[in-house]
């Protein structure tokens, strides 16, 4: 598990390169590419600050031989800045990312995409690559599938399963949105709730489930909590 860095010039050599990569890996291997652009500040790593750069995030439950080979081919791709991709107990989970541990005021949104082909990939890196006016702290593509793609056996809400790929920013609060939008030829039409937070993100609850979901979720919850009084975050409003 880990990270690797790369600088912002390569975004578009180490996107497409990953891109590939998703569609030939174990679901054992889980992975995301983060487009950073981080502030000069004492909290951001020295060789990040004020720059433009390519976070590729790995986790890999199977053997540790096996995964050094598969993240080879990324390793290759570009010219790492900085390499934490080793073997480390699923309590270090938390440290591939390296997120701040305090509160930052910072707004996420999100959409779902179905694919990530070239055209898809070429459109990203138009609206958020490297030369492009995009100011946002983060854009994150995610890879879904493996177990997250299969139905349960007991029917649940999870409202990702047909989705390929999350693709996720990080803003200021007021920022205006210039990459979901660009993007959404390539959407699934939902959103992914564990990726919505801001103010301007509380009424998008019902835009990340299907409607039959939706309204089973609606039915529970006229059920179980008539008075609306679970209202705050992203509530479902009730209906008979």
């Amino acid at each position: 598990m880990g990270g690797i860095h790369f600088p912002g010039e390569e975004a578009a050599q180490v996107l497409h390169t990953w891109r590939r990569w998703t569609a030939t890996v174990p679901e054992e291997m889980t992975s995301s590419v983060s487009l950073l652009r981080l502030p000069d500040v004492a909290d951001v790593p020295r060789f990040l600050r004020g720059t433009f750069a390519v976070h590729v995030r790995i986790a890999f439950t199977g053997p540790a031989e096996e995964g050094e080979r598969l993240v080879r081919p990324l390793r290759a791709c570009g010219t790492p800045s900085a390499d934490s991709v080793a073997e480390m107990p699923y309590a270090a989970v938390a440290d591939i990312h390296q997120d701040p541990t305090r509160p930052l005021p910072y707004h996420e949104r999100n959409i779902v995409l179905k694919e990530l082909e070239v055209g898809a990939t070429e459109a990203l890196l138009e609206v958020a690559g490297a030369g492009s006016s995009c100011g946002d702290l983060m854009v994150e593509v995610r890879h879904l599938g493996g177990a997250l793609s299969r139905p349960a056996e007991v029917p649940n809400a999870v409202g990702v399963r047909e989705g390929a790929y999350t693709l996720s920013t990080l803003s200021s609060p007021g920022s205006p949105d210039v990459v979901l939008g660009p993007m959404e030829p390539w959407s699934t039409g939902l959103r992914y709730l564990n990726f919505l937070a801001g103010a301007d993100t509380a009424g998008p609850a019902g835009e990340c489930f299907g409607p039959e979901t939706l309204n089973r979720l609606a039915r529970v919850k006229a059920a179980v909590d008539p008075g609306n009084l679970f209202r705050l975050g992203h509530p479902i409003a009730p209906r008979p």
